[in-house]
């Protein structure tokens, strides 16, 4: 009687724990729409927010982390879009735009005399070798000054 009294409270408990816990599914969902929408308007500052609290959620949302960095690129936080876009990376090495944005990141930062690797330049033109190479459309032309190895 004691062990089915036990088992018993251990189901209640168990059912009652896990109907407290938070909808992480939804509450990224939630998160991503609202964080879209605000992107879709140019208010990053908000969609950084958002895309954040998703990724707080789900930290290998490569949608949420490429766009989370293309906000911080529009607003110049070149830091955050350069690791937004580096963690991007090395969850998917073949992903032609976050090369090519996190190249940006690193022009940007070596234009405004911050290093993040130490050789900003050499670097930001590896990116966007990886980029051409993974058929990311741009015209590489425009940066054949730079890197003319491109």
């Amino acid at each position: 009687m004691k062990i089915q009294l036990g088992i018993i409270l251990t189901l209640i408990f168990t059912v009652f724990a896990y109907a407290q816990q938070p909808d992480k599914k939804s509450d990224w969902e939630k998160h991503m729409k609202t964080a879209e929408s605000f992107y879709t308007d140019k208010n990053y500052t908000e969609a950084i927010k958002y895309f954040t609290k998703a990724l707080d959620n789900n930290p290998k949302e490569k949608t949420a982390l490429l766009k989370r960095g293309t906000s911080y690129l529009f607003l110049q936080d070149n830091k955050n879009a350069f690791t937004d876009f580096s963690a991007l990376l090395e969850i998917d090495e073949n992903n032609g735009s976050a090369y090519y944005l996190r190249a940006l990141s690193k022009f940007n930062l070596a234009r405004d005399g911050e290093t993040v690797d130490g050789e900003q330049t050499r670097s930001a033109c590896d990116d966007l070798f990886m980029a051409k190479q993974l058929d990311y459309p741009t015209n590489y032309e425009v940066f054949s000054l730079v890197c003319p190895n491109l």
